[in-house]
């Protein structure tokens, strides 16, 4: 007996828009766009929670990486002239 493991669908990348603003702060990197918000959760110096939401869109509860009340690392941001660099 065959078993059919159907691929995941690729998601076509597309850029989120010109970025609006940037705030930063112990742990985190929220980028705002027009169209969206991207946020990065530095959990450990290793682990990244990368959350995408589009406008309009809720912040729904999940676990997969670990739990949203998990304490955030310390990071430090750099503001290049077309760049931003963050570090843990």
């Amino acid at each position: 007996m065959a078993v059919h493991i159907p691929q995941p669908e690729v998601l076509a990348v597309q850029p989120l828009g010109p970025l609006r603003r940037q705030e930063h702060a112990r742990g985190f990197l929220t980028l705002h766009t027009h169209g969206a918000q991207l946020r990065l959760q530095f959990l450990t110096p290793e682990v990244v929670r990368i959350t995408l939401l589009p406008e309009g869109a809720r912040l729904r509860p999940s676990v997969a990486v670990l739990p949203r009340e998990q304490t955030s690392v310390a990071t430090r941001l750099e503001e290049g002239e077309r760049s931003l660099r963050i570090s843990t």
